[in-house]
């Protein structure tokens, strides 16, 4: 065979097998083409997703804050007409029982209140302390209740007392406050447990 037609062949042989090469060089970068793009692609969707989700965290966040401020606000604001109420209510009955005097029944509610003190304070010389009207509707029966309960009584008018009584020992060291003002604050907690029920149905504190 001529020497030319060897090297045509050898050439061609060379050619092809760079042909060949390149053939795979393309395939091998197209396939890693490919997958870099669908790499890029699924860490871009997690990446997504991952917001997404961080997002909607967020905003379910922010929403349920918003709403149990919301939740609170009512509540406290439903709470204090509810205590307005009360103290509306309280008002009223100490101004009731403050108007009692001259009425049929103010001797024996102050005989009751004086009574009451004198079983929790020791001696037998007492000052009692209520108004000038009540002082004068009480001139004749303190002396019954002196003689009954075997004490002395001495009866003192008062400015600073609105309804009721105050006892003292003799000698001043103790006092039984049975005044109107006392006795409510005394029992504040009962009659405002008692109102709430009675208003609301419920006790303080419920909503």
């Amino acid at each position: 065979m001529p020497i030319w037609s060897e090297l045509e062949l050898f050439c061609r042989a060379i050619r092809e097998e760079v042909e060949r090469e390149v053939r795979d060089i393309r395939e091998r970068a197209e396939s890693e083409a490919l997958r870099t793009v669908s790499e890029a692609k699924r860490r871009a969707d997690q990446r997504r997703e991952t917001q997404t989700l961080a997002l909607r965290s967020k905003a379910h966040d922010e929403a349920r804050r918003l709403l149990g401020g919301a939740e609170l606000e009512a509540k406290r604001r439903i709470m204090a007409f509810r205590e307005e109420v009360v103290r509306e209510v309280l008002g009223e009955l100490e101004r009731k029982l403050r108007s009692f005097h001259g009425s049929p029944g103010v001797v024996d509610f102050l005989v009751k209140g004086i009574q009451e003190a004198l079983g929790h304070l020791p001696g037998n010389t007492f000052v009692v302390e209520m108004t000038e009207d009540d002082c004068r509707l009480m001139k004749d029966r303190m002396g019954e209740l002196s003689q009954e309960r075997n004490v002395q009584l001495e009866m003192r008018a008062s400015s600073s007392i609105e309804g009721g009584v105050r006892v003292y020992t003799g000698d001043g060291r103790q006092l039984y406050d049975n005044s109107v003002a006392a006795r409510l604050k005394m029992h504040e907690r009962e009659i405002r447990q008692e109102i709430w029920r009675e208003l609301f149905g419920t006790d303080k504190g419920d909503i």
